[in-house]
């Protein structure tokens, strides 16, 4: 292994060992700050803090391990948006960078803590630009049927979303196309919905729910080809909670002449090297949507 990632590997399993006595130095000093905390959140508010802060020294050390201070940037852009959404000044989020990163490096070797600059320095920088807009759909021809079906999924009409993506592909539309342009591109929205706090967890998990239904119904429907390709297992690794994505490629791969064998998502190692070896697979696809999840893809892989 080179050896610049195993560094950047000893470097998070070291921010992980710490996190957690690093967590409370800073929660503690954070509300030594703000008193005034303790009246308005009360013991609730100090835990969600913990989490929170905990959040933040998970995806530093995965940040860390893949050697991504960008990606640390892109997270803290997003805790900021999710934030101001819920009238919490992006302050909350500058002084936690600060804080975390004293916290981490009192806990740390001075070598261990240079190594840390980088990461934080791209969080900080983040909260200096302005949030990123959403592209504007232009000509896009399923943008008006695509807000239809947004608002079934959110209202939890199973069968008037499935009706929607029928009659999708009676205008001329190939399941792929749906599967790309109308599922994926609505679960994009619905999570800048929840991120903008206009809708709550219930909701985005019942528009979830609502299109792996209508996935199954569509996928019924795809012209399968003979297989060409091969045999492939496609699955989310373990720990991941999110199962559409890999869905979606499953689905894909199916259409295009492959043999898939979809395992679902969150599943242990020995159980997707079993089917793999089962299934006699030469294509594997793993899942994961956060770059905490790697560490574990790793694994998988070796």
């Amino acid at each position: 292994m080179p050896q610049l990632i195993v560094e950047r590997t000893a470097v998070a399993s070291r921010v992980r060992q710490v996190k957690r006595s690093a967590v409370e130095r800073f929660v503690s000093e954070y509300y030594a700050r703000h008193p005034d905390w303790v009246a308005r959140y009360g013991d609730r508010g100090l835990q969600l803090t913990l989490e929170d802060a905990g959040y933040f020294v998970d995806f530093l050390a995965a940040a860390i391990e893949a050697g991504a201070p960008e990606s640390f940037g892109s997270y803290t852009a997003w805790v900021v948006r999710v934030l101001e959404a819920r009238r919490l000044n992006r302050s909350v989020v500058d002084e936690t960078l600060h804080g975390l990163e004293a916290a981490l490096a009192g806990a740390m070797g001075t070598d261990e803590r240079s190594r840390l600059r980088p990461f934080f320095a791209a969080g900080l920088a983040a909260l200096d630009r302005d949030s990123p807009g959403v592209a504007a759909e232009h000509l896009d021809p399923m943008a008006q049927h695509r807000a239809v079906f947004v608002q079934a999924c959110l209202a939890g009409q199973r069968q008037a979303a499935v009706g929607l993506a029928l009659e999708a592909m009676k205008d001329g539309r190939a399941p792929i196309d749906l599967y790309v342009h109308l599922f994926q591109e609505t679960l994009y929205e619905v999570g800048r919905r929840w991120e903008g706090n206009r809708i709550s967890v219930a909701q985005e998990h019942t528009a979830t729910a609502v299109v792996q239904y209508v996935l199954a119904h569509i996928y019924a429907r795809i012209g399968r080809p003979p297989v060409s390709h091969g045999r492939a297992v496609v699955t989310g690794v373990q720990g991941e909670l999110h199962q559409v994505g890999p869905n979606i490629v499953a689905d894909a791969l199916d259409a295009d002449g492959w043999d898939v064998r979809f395992l679902g998502t969150n599943v242990p190692h020995d159980g997707v090297l079993g089917a793999i070896g089962e299934h006699q697979a030469s294509l594997v696809g793993i899942s994961a949507t956060m770059l905490t999840s790697a560490p574990q893809v790793g694994r998988l892989v070796e």
